[in-house]
C-alpha cells in the first residue's frame, strides 16, 4: 500500500490480494477462492484494474473507473466465466451461471476489453461482441452486455440458457436480441427498448415470439392465471407486440 497527497485528503494506491474467503450469513453463503485487485482510492474516485475474481466454478475479470459523485458515469469492462449468481436470499427467485462481457465505450472500456474477448471465428457470439465493439455507434450509448445464463432457475423451472445482447445508457436500455432456451426447445425471441428508465414513468417498446410455448409452464409466470389457463392443455405459439407505459404496457 502507498499513501500519498494531503494528510487531510490521501491518495492510495495498492494491492489487494486474499484466498480462500467465506461468508457467514446464513441465508446467503459464498465463497472466494482468490481475490486479486489493483487499485487506486481517494475521496473523489475508485479505480480497480487488473482486478480478478475466482470462486470454486467461475471467475470474473474486470476494470472499473469509479467517480463517487457521478456513479452512472462509472466506465470499465467485466468479463465473466461461469459465474455463479443465486438471488433467492433476496426473495428474487432466479439463480444460474453467468457467462459473457460487458464494457463501456467511454475511457476505451470495450477496446481495452476486446484484447481479453477478441474475435474468434464463431458466428453466434460474435455477432454480439461485434456490436460492442462497433465505433460508430451513438455516444449517447454508455454500455454494451453480452451476457448467458446456464443452467437458469427461475421460480424453480429449469431452463437451459437465456441469451442477451443489450445497450445501456441514462436514456434508454436496449435489447437487440434475446432468447430463451429449455433443453434443446427454443422458447421465447424477444427485442426491445425501455426509454427514459431513470424517469417515474419510463416506456415499454417490445415484440415478443413465443415458439411452442407449453401452457403448463405459463402458467407458472402469470400472477393470476384465469380459471380457462390452468385447465387448458397443449402449446402456445405467436408474435407479441407491447408498448406504452412500463408499468401498464398494452400489447
Amino acid at each position: 500500500l502507498k499513501v500519498e497527497g494531503h494528510l487531510l485528503k490521501p491518495r492510495l494506491q495498492g494491492q489487494l490480494k486474499a484466498s480462500k474467503l467465506t461468508s457467514n450469513f446464513a441465508n446467503y453463503p459464498w465463497r472466494v477462492n482468490l481475490l486479486n485487485m489493483t487499485f487506486t482510492l481517494d475521496q473523489q474516485h475508485l479505480k480497480l484494474s487488473k482486478s480478478l475474481i475466482k470462486t470454486p466454478k467461475g471467475a470474473a475479470y474486470f476494470a472499473v473507473s469509479l467517480p463517487f459523485n457521478e456513479p452512472l458515469n462509472a466506465t470499465g469492462w467485466a468479463k465473466l466465466n461461469q459465474l455463479k449468481v443465486d438471488l433467492n436470499p433476496l426473495d428474487i427467485p432466479l439463480d444460474g451461471l453467468v457467462e459473457g462481457v460487458i464494457c463501456t465505450h467511454k475511457d476505451s472500456g470495450c477496446a481495452q476489453l476486446k484484447r481479453y474477448a477478441p474475435l474468434n471465428g464463431h458466428v453466434a457470439s460474435d455477432s454480439c461482441l461485434s456490436s460492442l465493439y462497433d465505433k460508430d455507434l451513438s455516444s449517447d450509448v454508455r454500455a454494451e452486455a453480452c451476457l448467458s445464463i446456464s443452467k437458469l432457475n427461475l421460480k424453480e423451472v429449469n431452463f437451459r440458457e437465456l441469451e442477451l445482447n443489450a445497450s445501456i445508457s441514462p436514456k434508454l436500455i436496449k435489447v437487440r436480441r434475446g432468447r430463451l432456451w429449455k433443453s434443446r426447445r427454443l422458447l421465447l425471441d424477444f427485442q426491445g427498448q425501455i426509454d427514459e428508465p431513470l424517469k417515474k414513468t419510463p416506456t415499454l417498446n417490445a415484440s415478443l415470439k413465443l415458439i411452442d410455448l407449453p401452457l403448463q409452464l405459463l402458467q407458472k409466470f402469470v400472477k393470476k392465471p384465469p380459471l380457462s389457463l390452468k385447465t387448458l392443455y397443449g402449446t402456445v405459439a405467436g408474435d407479441f407486440n407491447f408498448n406504452g407505459s412500463l408499468n401498464h404496457p398494452e400489447g
